[in-house]
């Protein structure tokens, strides 16, 4: 694969290259990573036939005489593997996974599977489909992803990670952290697990991909930890992650205004919410949770809602808006 991708480079040279230049410019970057390695002519020439077949990536090549050399170049020099990383047999074997899982999406329990279907014939344009038909809310740079891959291989093969872990404006720390699940709340990753420095207070920890410095995935393993749907009790009482566990859940009972009402109504803000009136210009809900920060976040996206109760998440969020409207007042000068 690392000559397939090199040689993906150098195609991209309209200027264009012999096979000749192809061996040693190959054997001259390989050997960066080991001084041993050695790349013969019909090695190369093998991997020019796979790329351009369609068990490769059917590559288009021009090829012309200069002089005494054969050169060879892509048509298109914007051309890359890249673009679309999958051989026809890897399309072909994703075509029937999609066929697969389209049979069973309208089963209860995994409607889940529509936009995940949606997005795999998007971003790999299966049957056709037009690119961009689909668009994620992910950032493309969102950096935390890199930990995603090992954080997933060390919670199935039940192994600790070690993290460097940081706080905004705090030093670097290590901790020790045994994985059990991968959550995503608001576009952002978190790790669901257990810190045995933190026990017995807190059950579990909840780690922000995005402030984990450096990763490492020991060979010691996990104490047994919790399935899905334990994990999924212990959070039923909250809006997104942060659980303070020696709170209870309270009735917390909201005035929204409409249109604000309809998006409220029909995208419930968490699974015990209910609409206990329906007025001309306003409609209450009522929902049964533990306060946090997030559902703080959340209300206060909403302009025309006001919180019946409890007092305390009103009093709450009534000290943010001040001090936001006092923050953005007008200059005396």
């Amino acid at each position: 694969m690392a000559r397939y991708l090199f040689l993906d480079q150098l195609f991209q040279n309209g200027a264009g290259h012999s096979i000749d230049e192809l061996v040693e410019k190959l054997e001259t970057h390989l050997r960066l990573e080991d001084d041993s390695y050695t790349v013969h002519k019909n090695t190369v020439l093998e991997d020019i036939k796979f790329m351009e077949s369609s068990q490769g990536w059917s590559i288009n090549l021009k090829k012309w005489q200069y002089g005494h050399k054969k050169l060879m170049a892509y048509e298109d020099p914007k051309y890359s593997i890249m673009n679309n990383p999958l051989t026809h047999e890897e399309s072909k074997q994703l075509e029937q996974t999609i066929r697969t899982l389209s049979g069973i999406k309208g089963l209860p329990n995994f409607e889940w599977l529509e936009p995940v279907l949606g997005t795999l014939k998007d971003k790999f344009h299966i049957w056709g489909t037009p690119p961009g038909t689909v668009s994620l809310a992910q950032s493309d740079n969102y950096k935390a992803l890199k930990w995603f891959g090992d954080l997933f291989d060390a919670i199935v093969q039940e192994h600790i990670v070690k993290l460097r872990y940081f706080r905004f404006g705090k030093p670097i720390k290590e901790r020790l952290v045994h994985p059990y699940q991968l959550k995503q709340y608001n576009n952002r990753w978190f790790l669901i697990g257990m810190e045995e420095a933190n026990r017995p207070r807190h059950k579990y920890v909840v780690v922000p991909l995005d402030r984990i410095y450096e990763l490492e995935v020991t060979h010691d393993k996990c104490i047994a930890g919790p399935n899905a749907e334990q994990i999924k009790v212990h959070y039923r009482n909250i809006v997104g992650v942060s659980l303070n566990p020696e709170s209870q859940p309270v009735t917390v009972r909201l005035r929204v205004g409409k249109p604000d009402a309809w998006y409220i109504d029909t995208k419930p803000l968490h699974a015990s919410q209910q609409r206990v009136a329906d007025e001309k210009d306003y409609m209450e809900f009522t929902l049964k949770v533990i306060v946090n920060e997030e559902l703080t976040q959340q209300l206060m996206t909403y302009g025309h809602l006001k919180v019946l109760e409890p007092a305390s998440l009103r009093d709450e969020i009534r000290r943010r808006a001040q001090s936001i409207f006092a923050e953005n007042a007008p200059s005396e000068t």
